[in-house]
């Protein structure tokens, strides 16, 4: 048989009994006992059919319709034979099974959000890590042992938080307090005002704007006019 005989094989295949068990046993080693394949045949509403398959084709291995190899090449050499054992097969009624349902499993209804349980918050802010390391200790009590795996999940990581704002309120408190320092007052500017250079740039007759900072070029022509 080719590939492509198996993907166009016949829908009666779909009624099989040997598609529901194990192959091998229906390839016995030589020497073997072909008893349980055989028996499972001998149920198989499709028995007829699958015979008639492995006849026509001339299959060389296997049980095929309840038949061997050496019984298959008998009833090849012989037509009589051959019809009396369809024959046989097709006169032992046998219902067919139902076939199995392949509809979609319906998609399941998606699991509800886990609920958080409502904690009172204080009216005033915390103001200092320990007042956060504390509501997080109540958050801890109210979800420990929570049926969700998430919720679960989720205080492991609350505990690693809290564990380390622990710390760092310990490390905060620890350092001695240092007085504050004053702001450093800018260093006096130098060198005339920009309203004196703009002065002296209108005297000389010079482009230069009445706002925002002075040009390079006008201070630079200021300052080698006042160098000498």
């Amino acid at each position: 048989m080719t590939i492509l005989d198996v993907l166009l094989a016949p829908t009666w295949t779909e009624h099989a009994l040997c598609a529901q068990t194990d192959p091998e046993a229906f390839y016995p080693e030589k020497g073997g006992s072909n008893r349980a394949a055989k028996a499972t045949c001998n149920r198989c509403p499709v028995r007829a059919d699958c015979l008639t398959l492995a006849l026509e084709n001339d299959e060389r291995f296997g049980i095929w319709g309840g038949y061997s190899e050496r019984e298959r090449r008998r009833l090849n050499a012989d037509e009589d034979a051959r019809t009396a054992a369809l024959d046989l097969i097709a006169s032992t009624p046998i219902d067919l099974p139902a076939i199995e349902d392949r509809t979609p499993a319906p998609t399941p209804t998606p699991r509800p959000e886990p609920v958080m349980p409502t904690i009172t918050s204080p009216t005033q802010e915390p103001t200092d890590v320990t007042d956060y390391v504390h509501d997080m200790a109540r958050v801890l009590s109210h979800t420990e042992g929570h049926p969700d795996k998430l919720v679960r999940d989720l205080r492991k990581l609350a505990v690693q938080a809290v564990q380390a704002l622990a710390t760092a309120s310990t490390a905060t408190k620890a350092q001695p307090a240092t007085a504050p320092t004053k702001p450093v007052a800018p260093p006096p500017a130098t060198g005339p005002s920009a309203k004196t250079v703009r002065a002296w740039a209108a005297d000389q007759g010079l482009d230069c704007p009445q706002f925002g900072r002075v040009p390079a070029k006008i201070r630079e022509a200021f300052d080698a006019a006042h160098a000498a």
